[in-house]
């Protein structure tokens, strides 16, 4: 579901504000934590690809401190931006869900397991298009546990 931002709801003693939902309810989001749950993904993916941090800096055309820094869960104010995001994605050859995951999404991710799981159980002559279906969430990062 779409969350916007809005001063309505912000505290005004968090560096960032309370997202409102289009119902008018408030967000649970909290961007900081989010922030540091994706920096700490690309810092594990990155380490597992055996990619350096002075490569990804010089892929993505900033300096190795600024990299550092925006690689650091203890400066969630300083983030990659969206293009650095698809960069950083294509550097190491995955898809950027991997990097950016969300709770909403690794939900949505469990539950469609679950589903293939139900066809898989009930309906067996679909096993080609569950094939395809379990490759396509390995793009996000999803093995079936």
């Amino acid at each position: 579901m779409e969350t916007y931002m809005t001063d309505q709801f912000d505290t005004g003693n968090n560096e960032h504000g309370k997202f409102c939902k289009p119902d008018g309810s408030v967000s649970a989001f909290d961007t900081d934590s989010y922030s540091r749950a994706v920096k700490r993904r690309i810092k594990e993916v990155r380490k597992e690809k055996k990619v350096s941090q002075e490569e990804m800096a010089c892929f993505l055309n900033i300096s190795l401190r600024t990299y550092q820094e925006k690689e650091n869960p203890r400066y969630p104010e300083k983030c990659f931006d969206i293009r650095q995001m698809g960069q950083i994605a294509d550097a190491m050859d995955i898809h950027i869900g991997i990097l950016a995951i969300s709770e909403a999404s690794k939900q949505a991710l469990i539950e469609t397991e679950a589903l293939a799981t139900l066809i898989e159980t009930v309906i067996p002559q679909f096993a080609d298009e569950l094939k395809i279906l379990r490759s396509r969430l390995a793009t996000y990062g999803w093995v079936k546990r």
